[in-house]
């Protein structure tokens, strides 16, 4: 019989129709999701009968659009061990491998390196499983970890930041546990302010020592301006920063606010690890050296505002397509400057623009 099939999904409909012939050209390499619509493009090959393909616009009271969307959640959600299997699709309906008229060196390269999948370390596999179990209980949704690694190198953070997120999630740096196990050096797994053992986590969280405690103080203190509801910025928070949105707590979309707090967390991950480090490697046992929260403050505000400065100079017109969406930059900062209520509706390239202090109250934080 004939089918006709309504999807409000462009990727999956021109992947079904004007897209096939050079994915399949060049065997698939590439293309995301592809595991799903081969097996779509087999099953609808073994069809005999007439298949249409129709675009409907989301959330336009398509009821039958509207139900696959709640069911597609409802999968989504579930364990991959409940879901019901199909039979297998027929695989003589797909092209193997890729055409050689199609064949680059750039796209072989991209097949060997998914051909050598690599053995997934048990420690990153339990780092990103907390990651995801954190944000499915502060969000009431998860990132897939192939997301979760694609939202690291989002041109939002940093690549200072970014390299020092990847390590964390593959818990790759020298610290804690890592010198349990070389002799003479296993007093460095201990921490100098507490003497807990100096995990990630204890370093970026747990710690009580002043740039820990005064720096995410000043995080919570800012994103409160703009959002009734902070979560707490745990080891999960911290490192899955990139994916976090606040659309669920909303109800809308919050691209400005989630923008804000991957720039803000991971910009404050980043300067936690860097005090640490000048702690543990500079000042030593020294605590006259140690930081004290008004120099956090400052170095805090330094960062803040020098991501500030940077997004406000690539809205400019010198940048043609690249350069960032105006009204984006408005609302990533808009409610955490200084003497706001001075400033024009759109400040982008008034002068002398920071991020204010008006959040602060009393002083955060302590010394050491």
């Amino acid at each position: 019989a004939p089918l006709k099939l309504l999807s409000d999904s462009k990727y999956v409909i021109n992947g079904l129709t004007r897209s096939l012939r050079g994915w399949e050209a060049k065997g698939w390499i590439g293309v995301a999701n592809s595991v799903a619509i081969k097996d779509a493009v087999a099953r609808l090959r073994a069809r005999s009968a007439v298949t249409t393909l129709q675009w409907v616009k989301g959330h336009s009271g398509s009821v039958g659009n509207d139900a696959a969307d709640a069911l597609a959640k409802t999968g989504a959600a579930a364990s991959p061990e409940s879901a019901a299997s199909l039979p297998d699709a027929p695989t003589e309906y797909l092209m193997e491998g890729a055409q050689l008229s199609f064949l680059t060196q750039k796209l072989a390269y991209q097949g060997i390196r998914l051909a050598a999948k690599a053995t997934a370390r048990p420690a990153t596999t339990a780092i990103l499983a907390r990651v995801q179990a954190t944000l499915l209980h502060e969000m009431g949704s998860h990132p897939t970890a192939p997301r979760l690694w694609k939202s690291i190198r989002r041109q939002d953070v940093a690549r200072k930041q970014r390299d020092f997120l990847w390590k964390a999630l593959h818990r790759a740096q020298r610290v804690g546990p890592y010198w349990n196990h070389i002799p003479g050096y296993e007093q460095r797994s201990r921490c100098t302010h507490c003497g807990e053992e100096e995990s990630m986590e204890h370093i970026l969280v747990d710690c009580t020592v002043s740039p820990v405690t005064t720096v995410w103080e000043l995080v919570t203190r800012a994103l409160k301006c703009k959002s009734d509801w902070v979560p707490t910025l745990s080891l999960g928070i911290v490192l899955g920063a990139t994916s976090f949105t606040f659309s669920g707590r909303t109800k809308r979309p919050t691209p400005g606010l989630d923008r804000l707090f991957a720039i803000m967390v991971t910009e404050s991950a980043y300067l936690v690890w860097k005090l640490r480090c000048e702690r543990v490697i500079d000042f030593g046992e020294d605590r006259e050296r140690w930081h004290s929260a008004a120099e956090i403050e400052n170095r805090w505000f330094a960062a803040m505002n020098r991501r500030l400065t940077l997004d406000r100079s690539l809205t400019s017109t010198r940048f043609g397509k690249k350069a960032k969406d105006r009204g984006l930059i408005l609302s990533t900062w808009s409610g955490i400057l200084r003497d706001e209520e001075s400033l024009p509706e759109d400040w982008i390239n008034t002068p002398a623009v920071l991020v204010g202090k008006h959040f602060l109250g009393s002083r955060v934080g302590g010394v050491g």
